[in-house]
């Protein structure tokens, strides 16, 4: 999962839409589970998602925190059978 991350966060920083230093956001990882709340949270949000666009995942095996989450910003590292998501949700409401 670590690996994954790291590769997400050189992503997102060398991508001309995201222009964030997110190594230094991320650098505190701390990768703890997610309860079950959390999951259906995180499901229906995805769920919501796919509405617009079609998302496809295999089966969860597990889900944990990349950070501690807040109010308004939650990361939450994903992993199937066949893949790690990196799911990052915020608002600014």
């Amino acid at each position: 999962m670590d690996d994954f991350v790291s590769k997400a966060l050189i992503y997102l920083e060398t991508h001309e839409d995201f222009c964030d230093n997110w190594s230094d956001m991320y650098k505190n990882r701390i990768y703890t589970p997610i309860d079950d709340e959390e999951k259906k949270w995180m499901r229906s949000r995805l769920a919501e998602m796919s509405q617009r666009i079609s998302i496809a995942y295999d089966p969860i095996i597990n889900a944990v925190y990349i950070i501690p989450p807040e109010w308004n910003d939650i990361t939450i590292g994903v992993e199937t059978e066949s893949e790690y998501i990196f799911y990052q949700w915020t608002t600014s409401a």
